[in-house]
């Protein structure tokens, strides 16, 4: 609730702000009059009226590119912030948006106002987090841009920019996706350098074409004239910048006689910033439109529990670690998505038999390229007869429960590692609904470190929000925790997630918490296991691939229970975003974004902080829900009509034993 009564100094404050801009204005004019008295204006007069068509014809084209490079710019954070506004509309905004905001001032405010005129889709929150985006980083690749010129400029001071500028480039490596920003990375920062640089490139162009081509300076000087006097003219706060902007460049160009380059001042002021705000006034006259409804629609409340319910795989469990499921109109099908760097993935198994035209339409609508990741062969081939170019990227580990047995003739290395496991004294216990989540936390932090951090994007990451969901296995020595497995459950199929364990750990651990989680899906009636996935790619890097493989064990690990490898597969529209797709995904999964705010509550205790960014209580933390497969059972589909997917678990009488294994 706001204030009603607001402090003195508050308010005070506040109109200061308010009238930085005006005050601005008015010295900047006071300060240009001081230029203009000894003006010649009959010599200015001659000056304008000098200019030809070709020069106004020229300042209008590179104009036109300069705010083309302002409407990419809009793009390319709208993809940062994933709002999922197609590329032509986020466009078409942001250059109305600058056309306005630069003539007018107040950027952000400006800039946000025009905005939600052209795009009614998006809520006033996210208008304004865009607008304070768009001008926060048009600084900072301002301030980049400027740095890099002022290294280049002789008589600089290297000592200074050149650790700034290694600092910032730093920083910029280090980028990666964030709550609220799960396009960002080291490459969408390049992207808005890159039209950062070709918009004022063209503005400075547009400039210098207005100038009498006798008396200009070289390019490189006006554009370095130019960076500094748009930095003087942001920094006032001045409508356009008006009076620091026109100062700036007189003081930095005193080799073009003061009427020529007044005039052309003039001319760039009309043909950049008045030209520009009267057309964008014309256009938002007529309120924007909604977009069409789209073809594939996120899923939320209901809908996204029938999804899971009737989930064509446990791996859509992900969709409690960041996922998004899109359903058809009908929900009758859809796909399991995520965003990778500017690209749509769809991961795994499709529910039904969605279109593949809808998925690249509904990609298409947001600025990205649609990616078939890990997908199966029958989606595989309705892909490759539509036309996508498709290859083998990975086989899975299957073990068919109602005929797996750990007697198999293939099982003999599992049948040593598991009477290691049992003279070390190991326990198996089940997860139930108290998890030992401090323990947990330590063994998977030190699993990270050894192994350089999580990867993500089509993995699970060790959450409380997602283990909350899921069907955990945990190995005690003594009375130490030592290792745990988690596996996505469901009534067809469970798949093997999260295995960690500590430097302490006996040999056999791993085998060990998997076997007893084989035991647990046969159970319970589980048809399928998978040990998820390894890789299988071309015949060329086939060697390389399979000594990596082997130096971590995970081949040997997985083939120690004889599972079946079944084909998994890579397919996009074209060999470009094929290839674009496949690095996008592997950056993706290396460099994944934060796991989601912990959800879970705790019991009272003192507050210990979590190494993964949450804040757990006391040794271990109750669930409010017990977990819900994703791929319930038929009874459970029915009352999930009705009621939520979690309560319909309730209902169905399912429970989270906490129960002791026997010994491996």
């Amino acid at each position: 609730m706001l204030n009603p009564n607001p402090a003195p100094w508050s308010r005070s404050w506040t109109i200061a702000v308010r009238l930085i801009p005006p005050v601005a204005l008015l010295l900047g004019l006071y300060l240009l009059r001081d230029r203009l008295q000894g003006l010649d204006l009959a010599a200015f007069q001659v000056a304008l009226s000098a200019l030809s068509s070709w020069q106004w014809a020229g300042a209008a084209i590179l104009t036109g590119t300069s705010f083309a490079a302002i409407g990419q710019y809009d793009v390319v954070l709208h993809r940062v912030m994933g709002t999922g506004v197609p590329t032509s509309r986020a466009r078409w905004a942001g250059m109305r948006a600058q056309a306005l905001a630069q003539t007018i001032g107040f950027g952000s405010l400006t800039g946000g106002l025009v905005r939600m005129r052209c795009l009614p889709e998006l809520d006033l929150w996210t208008v304004t987090r865009l607008s304070l985006l768009v001008s926060a980083s048009f600084l900072a690749a301002w301030a980049v841009l400027s740095g890099v010129v002022m290294l280049i400029l002789p008589g600089q001071p290297v000592w200074v920019t050149v650790p700034l500028l290694a600092l910032i480039l730093l920083m910029v490596l280090r980028l990666r996706p964030q709550p609220g920003l799960p396009g960002l990375s080291p490459a969408s920062a390049g992207w808005l350098l890159v039209w950062t640089t070709l918009d004022i490139a063209c503005a400075a162009l547009a400039l210098a074409v207005l100038m009498p081509a006798a008396a200009m300076p070289p390019f490189f000087i006006i554009f370095a004239a130019y960076l500094l006097a748009l930095g003087a003219g942001l920094l006032s706060q001045s409508p356009g910048g008006f009076g620091a902007f026109e100062l700036t460049i007189l003081a930095l160009m005193p080799g073009v006689a003061a009427p020529e380059m007044l005039a052309a001042l003039l001319a760039y002021r009309v043909v950049y910033h008045l030209l520009p705000a009267v057309l964008g006034l014309i256009l938002l006259i007529r309120p924007a439109r909604l977009p069409a409804a789209a073809l594939l629609q996120p899923a939320s409340g209901m809908a996204r529990s029938r999804a899971l319910a009737r989930a064509p795989q446990a791996e859509w469990g992900l969709a409690h670690q960041g996922a998004q499921i899109v359903l058809s109109r009908d929900q009758g099908s859809g796909w399991l998505v995520r965003h990778a760097f500017g690209t749509l993935v769809a991961l795994g198994r499709p529910l039904g038999r969605p279109d593949l035209a809808e998925l690249r339409i509904h990609a298409a609508q947001q600025g990205s390229g649609p990616v078939l990741y890990k997908c199966d062969p029958r989606t595989a081939a309705r892909a490759r007869r539509a036309g996508w170019r498709v290859v083998t990227l990975a086989q899975d580990g299957v073990i068919l429960l109602p005929r797996w047995s750990i007697t198999d003739r293939n099982c003999r290395q599992l049948r040593r590692k598991l009477r290691a496991a049992r003279q070390a004294g190991l326990r198996i216990e089940r997860g139930g609904d108290r998890l030992p989540i401090t323990e947990m936390a330590r063994i998977a932090a030190e699993w990270a470190r050894q192994n350089r951090g999580e990867h993500g994007f089509s993995m699970g990451r060790f959450s409380v929000d997602l283990l909350a969901h899921q069907e955990v296995f945990l190995g005690w020595q003594d009375s130490r925790l030592v290792g745990f497995v988690t596996c996505h459950p469901g009534r067809a199929e469970w798949s093997l997630d999260l295995m960690r364990h500590g430097s302490d750990a006996p040999s056999g651990t791993m085998h060990a918490l998997v076997h007893a989680a084989i035991m647990a899906a046969q159970q319970s009636g589980t048809v399928r296991m998978s040990l998820a996935a390894r890789p299988n790619p071309p015949r060329l890097f086939a060697p390389l691939v399979s000594r990596l493989a082997a130096m971590r064990g995970l081949a040997q690990f997985k083939q120690s229970f004889a599972p079946q490898w079944r084909p998994l597969y890579l397919a996009a529209p074209g060999w470009f975003g094929l290839v674009a797709g496949l690095i996008r995904v592997t950056l993706a999964i290396h460099r994944p974004a934060l796991c989601a705010r912990m959800t879970a509550t705790a019991a009272p205790g003192p507050a210990l902080a979590n190494p993964y960014g949450a804040h757990v209580k006391d040794a271990e933390i109750e669930f409010e829900s017990l977990t819900q497969p994703c791929d319930a059972r038929d009874q459970i589909l029915a009352r999930a009509g009705l009621t939520d997917a979690v309560t319909a678990r309730l209902s169905s009488g399912q429970t989270h034993d906490r129960r002791p294994f026997p010994p491996p």
